[in-house]
């Protein structure tokens, strides 16, 4: 093979490559490495069966290792979206706990409680304080009595 032709293929795999992922750059390459095998090998040629036998190979290890990353990529996304979207609960949650360590009475007494005298800055996210802050001040005890 000439060096024009491997200038040619760095170039198109080059033009392709722009804002891929490295396994797309990968498969790219690959594609053009068949396109060459065509034009320079013999059709029936054992060496050709064999390297289209190794390419078919890689091929399906990148398509594997793509679709691992974008599950990856989707998994960190679900963590991320999930923890912004419960930020205003872990607030009140946090506020709920230090409010209610100079309390005394029941749980459910010492909710309605704090649901009655929510910071302003707090208020609007969950529908039900009550129930939020009531549930959290159980697990609080609950940890709290398993831990003893």
């Amino acid at each position: 093979m000439c060096q024009k032709t491997i200038n040619d293929m760095v170039n198109r795999v080059g033009d392709k490559a722009v804002g891929m992922t490295y396994d797309k750059v990968s498969n790219a390459a690959i594609a053009v490495i068949y396109e060459i095998l065509d034009k320079y090998t013999e059709k029936d040629s054992d060496d050709r069966l064999e390297l289209n036998q190794r390419l078919s190979e890689l091929v399906i290890y990148g398509r594997y290792i793509e679709e691992k990353d974008h599950k990856n990529m989707m998994a960190k996304a679900g963590r991320l979206g999930g923890s912004s979207k419960n930020s205003d609960t872990r607030a009140i949650k946090t506020w709920a706990e230090q409010e209610a360590k100079t309390m005394k009475g029941a749980d459910m007494d010492i909710a309605r409680k704090l649901a009655a005298k929510i910071p302003e800055h707090l208020a609007g996210a969950p529908k039900n304080y009550v129930r939020l802050i009531y549930e959290h001040l159980r697990k609080l005890n609950k940890q709290r009595t398993t831990a003893s």
